[in-house]
């Protein structure tokens, strides 16, 4: 019984996630009821007991009667199990179909708002587009009445000015004939003041260019001379920075340099053989420092194979070699190993 609930329990499971695939639901959309265990308890058989009593005197003869009812034969445990699982995949054939139901009228009541949004932005833009026409109209009519009163104004300034021009006119054809003589010698002062004050205007006028001539020529000198002694001062204070940086450089190549010599002579063995056939000599070593501390560029020359091999060696058990703070990588050094027999 126990292994039948659990396999029931299993196929429920399986049913449930098969749907979940299938319909595109999540597991928390509907739950698949699990049949419970049913342990069918046995029945207790019924048994009735007639006791009969003789109207005599009781006899050893004489035993109760014990009738038992023969109760109906059980349904085999695979009906019952077939119509639970029926159960089970009705019920789950029914919640499937109301998920879809609600999922369908979620869907039309989303299609229907987002309709309705949609006509409600229309309408608005509807609305801002026949303001702004509106709002465009009233700008245009008021530049044109702008305009208009402009165009009036002018108008009046004009015809006032010609009258006042006429007037003035008859006044001075009036005044003219009684002052002609005293007009002509007016206006010989006037003009010779005129002369007279337009040659002072321009003499202060040259003066004041000539000045500023001298201004601008000034102030061009100076600005000159300050940038010309601030170039010198920016090239001097650059000879000396780089003349202090290949000072700098150099101290820390030669202290590097020996810190490397001293590292790769830890590592410097004598071969065997070349010791014992008496082979002496000089290898230079020359190399590049990356970063890291690798080496690369190896070249060796000078003295014998054995020496130069005792010398790769060397090199490559030293790595990777340490890098020299202030200095930037690459870096190219030549070294000398000695192989004495002394």
């Amino acid at each position: 019984m126990i292994r039948d609930y659990y396999l029931r329990r299993s196929l429920a499971v399986i049913l449930s996630l098969l749907l979940h695939v299938l319909l595109g639901l999540t597991l928390a959309d509907f739950t698949i009821p699990i049949p419970k265990q049913v342990v069918q308890k046995p029945q207790p058989t019924q048994v009735r007991v007639n006791f009969s009593y003789p109207q005599e005197e009781p006899n050893i003869q004489h035993v109760p009667k014990i009738v038992s009812t023969p109760q109906p034969a059980p349904k085999p445990k695979s009906v019952i199990a077939k119509s639970k699982r029926k159960v089970a995949k009705t019920r789950v054939r029914t919640a499937a179909k109301r998920k879809i139901a609600a999922r369908a009228k979620r869907k039309a009541a989303a299609e229907a708002r987002a309709k309705a949004r949609k006509i409600a932005a229309a309408k608005a833009k509807r609305k801002a587009a026949a303001e702004a026409r509106a709002k465009a109209r009233r700008i245009a009519a008021a530049k044109a009445k702008r305009e208009a009163t402009a165009e009036a104004r002018a108008k009046a300034r004009r015809i006032e000015a010609a009258k006042a021009k006429r007037k003035a006119a008859a006044e001075a054809r009036a005044k003219r004939i009684a002052a002609a003589k005293a007009r002509r010698e007016a206006i010989a002062e006037a003009k010779a003041k005129a002369r007279r004050i337009e040659a002072a205007r321009a003499k202060r006028k040259a003066a004041a260019e000539a000045r500023a001539r001298r201004i601008a020529a000034a102030k061009a000198r100076r600005e000159a001379a300050a940038e010309a002694r601030a170039r010198r001062i920016a090239a001097a204070k650059a000879r000396r920075e780089a003349a202090h940086n290949r000072a700098n450089r150099s101290r820390l190549l030669a202290t590097y340099k020996g810190r490397l010599s001293s590292r790769i002579r830890r590592f410097k063995y004598y071969p065997i053989p070349a010791r014992r056939r008496g082979i002496q000599g000089r290898v230079r070593i020359s190399f590049s420092v990356l970063e890291g501390g690798r080496i690369s560029q190896l070249r060796l020359s000078g003295g014998h194979k054995q020496l130069q091999y005792a010398a790769r060696l060397a090199v490559q058990k030293a790595t990777p070699l340490p890098l020299p703070p202030g200095l930037k990588p690459p870096l190219r050094f030549s070294l000398t190993m000695n192989f004495n027999l002394r």
